[in-house]
């Protein structure tokens, strides 16, 4: 359990802090990552699925989502039933990588072993196929969402409309933005942002500049980036 790794991961951790807040630590470096995972593997009992879940967040913090998965996997192996929030975290560890093609596979798992995805874990996805300019994918999996009545949030829509905007797909970005105000979503500068530079992709400065002035009559404010996006769609 929890308690019981704790004393040997004290002794990989050098004994100056708890060890999990060092699975939390952003800094983590990769060697003493590796350490505390084969302190966890020598560990005579079975680990709690939130030990399990913290070391896949940092694999998924040092882009090693391969790892990750290698883990799980012999966790799996061991007889541990993997949760829905380790699965969630494994496709996050995916999405810092761009590995949608794995975040949808794992997605799928979840689907065929009768767990329900929650918002957290298809955000994951979305934000894996924004990562790779995958838009179809992206609006397919909130559709999908949309369908099995899991709630949409900003997340969502900003990471689809980021995917349509890498993919030069103004038109649908536009879409996405109209249906988040339909949602009774406000839609903020991170949102606007990719719309415009989505526009600014697509090379109609028109509709950018008209998104700024949605931003004016909206009372959100551009940051560097909208206007640096709006620019850009101009000049060319």
């Amino acid at each position: 359990g929890v308690l019981g790794c704790t004393s040997s991961l004290h002794r990989c951790a050098g004994g100056s802090r708890d060890p999990f807040t060092s699975l939390r630590d952003r800094s983590l470096k990769p060697r003493d990552l590796d350490a505390l995972v084969s302190a966890l593997r020598a560990e005579e009992t079975p680990l709690h699925p939130k030990v399990c879940t913290l070391v896949v967040g940092a694999y998924g913090r040092q882009r090693r989502w391969r790892d990750a998965m290698c883990f799980l996997a012999d966790m799996r192996k061991a007889g541990m039933e993997l949760s829905l929030i380790s699965y969630t975290a494994l496709i996050s560890a995916c999405e810092k990588d761009a590995a949608w093609q794995h975040a949808l596979g794992l997605l799928a798992e979840i689907q065929s072993l009768h767990l329900e995805p929650d918002t957290a874990t298809y955000n994951a996805a979305v934000s894996a196929c924004k990562r790779a300019g995958a838009w179809p994918l992206a609006c397919g999996l909130l559709a999908a969402m949309q369908q099995t009545q899991v709630q949409l949030n900003m997340i969502t829509y900003c990471a689809s409309i980021s995917a349509c905007a890498q993919a030069e797909e103004w038109r649908q970005a536009l879409g996405l933005l109209a249906d988040l105000r339909h949602t009774g979503l406000l839609p903020d500068v991170i949102a606007y942002s990719a719309a415009v530079s989505a526009c600014e992709r697509g090379g109609v400065w028109p509709q950018a500049v008209a998104l700024l002035r949605d931003m004016r009559l909206h009372e959100v404010r551009p940051n560097l980036l909208t206007f640096g996006a709006a620019i850009s769609a101009c000049e060319k």
